[in-house]
């Protein structure tokens, strides 16, 4: 007969560290910036509902930068929040960074507490419900225009490490507007 022992241990640390928190608009671009311009065209090109209901032809968009666009013309961290508030302080716009990486579908997405460029990364207590970060957001659902607004009006969040790879389309939770939402995360230890 062997004999198997096994230790369980729980630490305790003082502080964490806080998450990175992504947040796109389930919109790519705003209907009142590309009216009229080669970015309706282009959305317009992509929208086969548009081409099979109302019979139109696709048309050849010329080439033009669509990051450039959705860069000037998608929806922007100031139109989107409203309210920061990280543990018991107001926070504000400063705390997010465009992300690494545009999304193909929901244009511009901004990250809060991302760590770049060399900003401190923020830090909470180990537990309880004040150690979080509440934001009041605005999806603008009047500016929704195009074939991927289709699926959803609101956000797509994801929370992750600071410096991760993030694929916003597989790793984001869908968020409605109208309604609170939470979103609780618990970081556990497992040593080998």
């Amino acid at each position: 007969s062997s004999e198997t022992r096994i230790r369980k241990s729980i630490e305790f640390s003082e502080s964490l560290r806080f998450p990175a928190v992504t947040i796109c608009n389930q919109n790519m671009l705003k209907k009142s910036k590309i009216q009229g311009t080669q970015a309706q065209d282009y959305l317009d090109q992509l929208d086969d509902l548009k081409f099979s209901v109302a019979g139109l032809k696709n048309s050849n968009v010329p080439p033009f930068d669509i990051e450039k666009v959705v860069q000037e013309s998608g929806h922007h961290i100031h139109e989107m929040v409203n309210q920061c508030q990280f543990t018991d302080q107001v926070c504000s716009l400063k705390n997010f960074t465009p992300a690494a990486t545009m999304s193909f579908f929901h244009g511009n997405c901004y990250t809060f507490n991302a760590g770049d460029n060399g900003s401190s990364i923020l830090r909470v207590r180990a537990s309880g419900k004040m150690q979080s970060l509440t934001l009041r957001l605005d999806s603008e659902p009047h500016e929704y225009y195009g074939p991927f607004s289709y699926d959803a009006t609101g956000f797509k969040i994801a929370v992750h490490n600071q410096g991760n790879h993030l694929d916003i389309e597989e790793e984001g939770y869908d968020i409605s507007p109208g309604f609170y939402t939470s979103i609780r995360i618990k970081k556990n230890k497992v040593r080998r």
